[in-house]
């Protein structure tokens, strides 16, 4: 009686039992009922602007209960047991508090599940300016609140005893976005001077903004353009003209999903060409981004926590992806995989303290030492710093999304794409789905498209000067052949489009090495390329016997 007295939430369950005494009714069933379940409180935007995400979180944390509620054959916190031993196999039950994506619902919404549903800790929330609010609710209740997403250095800056953080913060992702582009130039010989940041105005978009005009002025870049804006805008293009005039070879945007899709249209419509945009996960990363954009959406480099091809390198990541697959039928992405990996440790510290009461949890966070290879993440696993409680073992990657899937590109110890570079024109990317075929065999002929050499197909770099393009153009030319069948070898008949004039003996020197026998008919006329930074095309005639 005095155990559960003391424990939080339990005083109604008490008078129960004393009345159950009084009608001579038996109570230890009763009693175990009520021990078998911890409750938690999860604290999201459900519905409103910000719903897309908080429903990736909300599955992302039901796929966790249910693995601590049930044996599952897996190696992370857990998992092999069936609830929480040390409560006697206690059930994690997690009651969801909807913020809306309003930083005064998400407070209330916790005082609501902390004295009301009577939780021993929450987790939360989305957004940084909810969670600031939120996690202050619970530390005046003396409730542990753990974030899994929010990523404003200044959240664990505030001296507070109860609040926990298991994602880096945007001190690290920003430096990772900087030693990102340091990497990439040195590495593929490129340049990269000008910058442009965009964020959006809450506290989480200015801490990106602040760290990277920091971080660029220590890297001697030249920041040519600073655009702060309200993420609920619905119209982006005084700022998108402003970057337009301003031509920065980087873009580093930091946006929620709604305003990330409408600047990435407003991109497309006003031509907006930079080298590449950097992308401060959140909006970019969101399951609406690229159901909206579809391939509109390609070629942007984003830092992540989580993406499905990390499996190549800790195929626990991609054991827990396939069945989050199949029961939500998409991948997880970072949103899920953080609230996952929250839901494990703070029932991992649960588990630990062998009890419900809020300070014996908050000690075992503390306490806290998770291994990287126990974890979903490509983190060196979970500790918590002693006085600011961030997680000091988190870490970032930086993905690209090629093909409408989210490729990691660095670091390179757990890269699976080499990253394209610079992205691709809009112009150039329209020309990419002109309707024809790169070759059609006829009979005995083939008849192969025009072929440019502007880009390197493995890596994505723009190929400057004839020589090169000219040479791709050719390797182009005999990749669209062997698919058919044919070669090279066969071809009786050549067009090539110059752009100019000037670059015919260049042209032609590269021109003849690929055909060192017989040289086949040709025509050559010089006349405008329709794709920008382009020098040459070619097309031709195959002919090639079918067997």
């Amino acid at each position: 009686m005095l155990e559960l007295l003391s424990q939080p939430g339990k005083a109604l369950s008490v008078v129960m039992i004393m009345l159950l005494v009084i009608l001579g009714v038996g109570v230890s069933g009763y009693v175990e009922e009520v021990q078998r379940v911890v409750r938690i409180g999860a604290v999201y935007p459900l519905t409103g602007p910000m719903a897309a995400a908080g429903t990736d979180i909300r599955n992302g944390i039901l796929l966790a209960v249910d693995i601590i509620n049930d044996e599952h054959d897996l190696d992370i916190p857990l998992a092999s047991l069936i609830g929480i031993e040390s409560l006697n196999g206690a059930k994690l039950k997690v009651i969801f508090g909807d913020s809306q994506g309003s930083a005064l619902l998400g407070r209330s919404e916790t005082e609501r599940l902390i004295d009301e549903e009577n939780v021993v800790a929450v987790i939360g929330s989305y957004q940084s300016v909810v969670t600031a609010e939120a996690s202050q609710a619970a530390e005046d209740r003396g409730i542990p609140f753990l974030t899994a997403l929010s990523t404003t250095p200044s959240l664990t800056q505030r001296g507070f005893n109860w609040f926990f953080r298991t994602t880096p913060n945007e001190e690290t992702f920003v430096q990772n976005l900087y030693e990102f582009l340091q990497d990439i130039q040195e590495k593929r010989e490129i340049r990269v001077d000008r910058l442009a940041v965009v964020h959006e105005d809450s506290i989480w978009g200015k801490a990106v903004g602040e760290h990277a005009e920091q971080q660029a002025r220590e890297h001697n870049y030249q920041m040519v353009e600073f655009i702060s804006y309200s993420s609920d805008t619905t119209d982006v293009t005084s700022e998108v003209q402003r970057l337009k005039d301003a031509n920065p070879d980087v873009i580093i945007q930091a946006s929620y999903v709604n305003d990330a899709i409408l600047y990435m249209q407003t991109y497309r419509e006003s031509g907006v060409n930079p080298q590449a945009i950097l992308a401060d996960d959140n909006g970019f990363i969101a399951t609406e981004f690229l159901r909206i954009l579809g391939e509109n959406g390609n070629y942007i480099l984003t830092r992540e926590n989580w993406t499905q091809d990390l499996a190549e390198s800790k195929p626990i990541a991609g054991t827990i992806n396939q069945i989050f697959r199949e029961r939500y039928g998409t991948n997880m992405n970072g949103f899920s995989a953080r609230t996952f990996t929250g839901v494990l440790v703070l029932a991992d510290a649960i588990s630990r303290a062998g009890a419900t009461d809020p300070a014996a949890i908050r000690d075992a966070l503390l306490e806290t030492d998770i291994p990287g290879d126990k974890l979903i993440m490509p983190w060196d696993g979970v500790k918590f710093d002693q006085n600011t409680h961030q997680n000091v073992l988190g870490k970032g990657i930086i993905c690209q999304i090629i093909d409408q899937e989210y490729r990691v590109v660095w670091p390179q110890n757990l890269a699976t794409e080499e990253p394209i570079w610079p992205m691709p024109e809009w112009e150039e990317r329209q020309a990419v789905k002109l309707p024809f075929s790169p070759a059609v065999r006829a009979g005995d002929y083939v008849f192969v498209s025009g072929q440019k050499g502007i880009r390197n197909p493995e890596t994505g770099e723009l190929i400057e000067g004839i020589v090169g393009q000219t040479r791709q153009c050719m390797e182009n030319m005999n990749r669209a052949l062997a698919a058919v069948g044919s070669s090279l070898d066969d071809v009786v008949k050549v067009t090539v489009f110059l752009g100019d004039v000037a670059d015919y003996a260049d042209m032609n020197e590269v021109y003849r090495s690929y055909f060192p026998k017989e040289l086949p008919a040709r025509s050559t006329a010089v006349t405008g390329l329709v794709i920008p930074n382009m020098l040459i095309e070619i097309d031709c005639i195959a002919y090639s016997p079918l067997p």
